[in-house]
């Protein structure tokens, strides 16, 4: 969500529900006929093939969708398989001026707190300041705002949320006159038997030309992995903000609950106590940091 005003693609969310603003730009709407939207996430692996879309040769699905004009609306709705207790959407964004991909402070100074959570190839997490976790629909109040998912109750929750971009009257930088915000919106599972599960993505955009206000466009919607870039630009915000995430912390949690079980093992038991302990301590310390880790 964008703001520029600015409010940046979430800075144009809403906050209210209704959207999250920065400055007054939004970003992803009319992006023009040149900006190449799909080739930013090249490489993305196809889950479920039918007849192609528009979009990267993918075909769209129902579970993960993207709808709307001007106000983009994110609905996730859990299928059969799936086992998420928690399922939020997480939302990548770059920006690029007259086609050339930029740091968020190159387009707007006020978006500058993103430069260190952006990747080499310019994609970060959609985020406004404050947010320690990288949701649109997680649990960063007020920033954040919608319905988590949960795929275990009957009937299962619907994930949801929306954006607004907007740039508001924010000038475009001197000598630029194009201003395109490139999204992927993905649904993730971040509790469950399934954590750490990716479900489906949206991409979208939003685009502006000289001084007109901007428009949206929707590209399409898949199953499956959202990509490399996608969740390098993640994890990148997850080491800058002190999340590990779920697997992570599970692996870190193991291992020193496992030593930690096997010194107490040892010290009270001998070797099959130190044994015992390790495992039990691996165990319970896998499951504390996969806990901590959503």
């Amino acid at each position: 969500m964008l703001k520029a005003n600015a409010t940046s693609a979430r800075a144009s969310r809403p906050v209210s529900p209704t959207a999250r603003a920065l400055p007054t730009a939004n970003a992803r709407t009319a992006a023009p006929a040149s900006a190449n939207l799909g080739g930013d996430y090249s490489g993305v692996p196809l889950t479920r093939s039918a007849s192609p879309s528009h979009f990267d040769g993918e075909a769209p699905v129902s579970a993960m969708s993207a709808s709307g004009s001007g106000t983009v609306s994110f609905d996730y709705a859990p299928e059969a398989t799936d086992k998420s207790t928690k399922i939020v959407l997480i939302q990548v964004m770059r920006e690029l001026l007259d086609g050339v991909p930029k740091k968020p402070s190159e387009v707007y100074s006020g978006f500058s707190y993103r430069d260190a959570d952006t990747t080499g190839d310019k994609y970060h997490v959609d985020y406004v300041k404050g947010e320690s976790d990288p949701y649109y629909n997680g649990d960063d109040k007020p920033q954040d705002f919608g319905t988590q998912g949960n795929a275990t109750t009957t009937p299962p929750i619907h994930s949801t949320s929306h954006d607004h971009p907007d740039f508001g009257t924010v000038p475009l930088p001197t000598g630029t006159s194009n201003l395109v915000w490139e999204f992927r919106t993905a649904a993730y599972s971040a509790a469950g038997a399934d954590a750490g599960t990716y479900y489906g993505y949206s991409d979208w955009s939003w685009a502006k030309a000289g001084t007109n206000t901007g428009a949206t466009a929707l590209a399409g919607d898949k199953s499956g992995d959202p990509g490399d870039k996608f969740k390098s630009a993640v994890s990148l915000f997850r080491a800058n903000h002190g999340g590990l995430g779920k697997g992570a912390s599970a692996l870190v949690g193991a291992g020193v609950g496992g030593v930690a079980g096997a010194i107490v093992g040892g010290v009270a038991g001998g070797p099959l106590g130190a044994l015992a302990g390790g495992l039990i301590g691996a165990g319970l310390g896998a499951g504390i940091g996969a806990l901590l880790g959503n």
